[in-house]
């Protein structure tokens, strides 16, 4: 018994004996900031003695609210004339509408634009096309869903438009990932005369989501200039551990406390904690979150020298991955084996850092990263 969602493909399989062409393309598409959105799709389109066209579309789309969408399209193609193939342009404004499952376009088309061939009023026949469009959307069923769509074409001049042709579509869209989809189609199109062609499609399209490559561009600079976590010796100086902390104890629960947090830190935020016993120690196994699961951060060789300090830098190399809320937030810092202590963090909007002392008082002090100075000092 078909379920459901197999009822399209059903359907589209029989229609498929009766093609007289195959249409096949690919696409991506993506959203750029605000309502705007982008699209490139290619396609090959087969008669039965000939390649007919080889395109690529070119789209930028802007939405207004949920219902109204208008698009500029631009298209460069190959078209197989009376014996050999021939560059082709064409500039397209679609403007969509759409009410629940059902949508309507209207497309206004000029072959040979202006900027490619300024010959308007010399302009072949055929060159403008107005297209008008119905279509019907039905929800997913699984994996599968369907769509049924009938296009009005009207071809000519500049001057004077005539009835073109009728184009009529029944798609299949098969979900293959959350962002991947295959489109299987039969289009039936009927000229002015009546003659029809049968024609199968085969689409993929994949959706790369929000994609905003000058916000990007300026995210990866600004992770790239987090540092590293690092030690400190007792004046602040950075200091090199790697290699040194397989011999040194792990640091105790009484030996090493959280003494400085930014959550307005440039460029980002960052924690410090102060070793003020006359003993070097390693962070092995001590754990660093801003949940009591404890699973964001978790200590391997990291050590914190005598009299001096280790920072970790939110998202940078060696640190933690939580971020740090100006608005004020609790912490939880747990050495291996020991309870996790809660740390409760005050709302600082300022670019002062909070300061703490070993019994868990606190100021507002200005960044000392590396430095310890107790509160009050």
């Amino acid at each position: 018994m078909l379920r459901l969602g197999q009822i399209p493909i059903a359907l589209f399989l029989p229609l498929t004996a009766l093609a007289q062409g195959s249409w096949i393309g690919a696409g991506v598409k993506g959203e750029a900031p605000g309502p705007w959105s982008w699209s490139a799709q290619v396609e090959s389109r087969q008669l039965p003695t000939l390649h007919e066209t080889a395109f690529m579309d070119l789209s930028v789309a802007r939405t207004w609210g949920d219902h109204f969408e208008a698009d500029l399209q631009w298209r460069t193609a190959l078209e197989h004339g009376a014996s050999n193939y021939a560059p082709e342009y064409r500039l397209a404004l679609r403007l969509t509408g759409t009410a629940g499952p059902f949508a309507a376009r209207f497309m206004a088309q000029e072959a040979r634009p202006y900027l490619v061939a300024p010959d308007w009023a010399t302009g072949p026949q055929g060159r403008v096309a107005l297209r008008g469009r119905l279509g019907y959307t039905g929800p997913w069923w699984g994996a599968v869903r369907f769509g049924v769509s009938s296009e009005a074409f009207w071809r000519g001049t500049h001057q004077i438009l005539a009835y073109s042709n009728l184009r009529n579509r029944l798609d299949a869209d098969i979900r293959l990932s959350k962002s991947d989809r295959l489109t299987l189609g039969y289009q039936l199109e009927i000229s002015a005369t009546g003659q029809p062609d049968h024609v199968v499609r085969l689409g993929f399209s994949h959706d790369l989501g929000e994609w905003h490559p000058f916000a990007d561009r300026k995210e990866r600079r600004r992770r790239a200039a987090i540092p590293a976590a690092r030690s400190f010796d007792a004046t602040g100086i950075p200091i090199v551990t790697a290699g040194r902390s397989a011999p040194l104890p792990v640091c105790r629960a009484d030996q090493v406390f959280l003494s400085e947090v930014h959550a307005n830190g440039t460029p980002a935020d960052y924690i410090e904690l102060h070793n003020p016993t006359a003993e070097d120690c390693r962070l092995t196994g001590w754990r660093f979150d801003d949940a009591a699961k404890l699973e964001d951060w978790l200590g391997t060789d990291e050590v914190v020298p005598a009299f001096g300090c280790w920072v970790a830098f939110s998202e940078g190399p060696g640190g933690f991955s939580s971020g740090l809320s100006a608005d004020g937030e609790a912490v939880y810092l747990a050495a291996p084996g020991a309870d996790p202590e809660k740390i409760e963090l005050r709302p600082n909007p300022t670019e002062d850092a909070e300061t703490f002392d070993k019994s868990g008082g606190s100021a507002l002090l200005p960044p000392s990263i590396g430095r310890y100075f107790a509160p009050g000092e």
